[in-house]
């Protein structure tokens, strides 16, 4: 994406509702991890983080910390 997009990428947007990254949220804010920390430490932010996309938002959070069943986060640049 980023080669093929480049400069044009304002933003990367995670919709989380299972998998790898949902299962890291619910594992790091069980632990007490903030989630906009914990959205940094996922697969997916460490790959925003490489190009530069490191100021994560958690836009929608449904349900409690460790239990989450949605998530989406949107990785903008500083």
């Amino acid at each position: 994406m980023m080669e093929h997009f480049g400069d044009n990428v304002k933003a990367i947007a995670g919709n989380w509702s299972y998998g790898d990254n949902l299962a890291a949220m619910n594992k790091l804010t069980g632990q007490g991890m903030s989630l906009e920390e914990a959205a940094s430490q996922t697969w997916t932010g460490g790959q925003a983080a490489k190009f530069g996309f490191s100021n994560p938002t958690v836009e929608t959070a449904i349900g409690a910390a460790g239990n989450y069943t949605k998530i989406r986060v949107v990785f903008k640049k500083l």
